[in-house]
């Protein structure tokens, strides 16, 4: 790809607290770390006032790709400029902080449960 083209993504959502921002987390945080990857660490995540709505989907990209929990997301985006998502937008931040916690408690279970069964495989052959 020629160095000097822009990728852009697009995310029409309002700045309300009963719009669904959370649609957008996945496609967005994944967009991001390409980008990232892509482009030597640059990127722009821009909205009308950069205060809400991009913040909120940078915490997202966050606490996805960089396993940070939600407050910490948050405060990583703080240092670098005064945010005020809105409170239908952090209690959908909250959500995916729950639903990413689940998961990841479930991989750590699912991780401990394959060396117990190379164990227990490892004794049935010795015993077969």
């Amino acid at each position: 790809m020629h160095p000097n083209l822009i990728q852009y993504l697009g995310v029409e959502v309002d700045d309300f607290p009963e719009v669904d921002i959370s649609q957008h987390f996945r496609k967005a945080a994944e967009f991001l770390d390409e980008a990232l990857l892509t482009y030597r660490g640059k990127v722009l995540v821009s909205s009308e006032m950069g205060i809400s709505r991009s913040a909120v989907l940078v915490a997202a990209y966050l606490m996805i790709f960089h396993n940070m929990a939600i407050l910490e997301a948050l405060m990583t985006v703080r240092r670098k400029r005064a945010i005020y998502p809105n409170d239908g937008f952090l209690k959908q931040l909250w959500e995916l902080n729950e639903q990413l916690m689940e998961e990841r408690e479930e991989d750590c279970k699912a991780q401990l449960r394959l060396p117990v069964r190379a164990v227990l495989q490892h004794l049935a052959e010795l015993q077969g």
